[in-house]
């Protein structure tokens, strides 16, 4: 992932969502997760499935 080589090179979180034409905060919160779980706190994770219908 582009973002996590630009987190190694300690660029700014407004810099580096410049660069890969996010949203600033979206860029802090994978900073967050990178500083936390390195890479892998990154990767996507499967969607959760739908609730269950509702009886009624």
């Amino acid at each position: 992932m582009r973002a996590v080589e630009l987190f190694e090179q300690h660029r700014a979180s407004s810099e580096v969502a410049r660069m890969v034409g996010m949203h600033p905060e979206s860029v802090r919160r994978w900073r967050r997760l990178w500083e936390q779980g390195g890479a892998a706190a990154l990767r996507r994770r499967p969607a959760a499935p739908p609730p269950p219908p509702q009886a009624g």
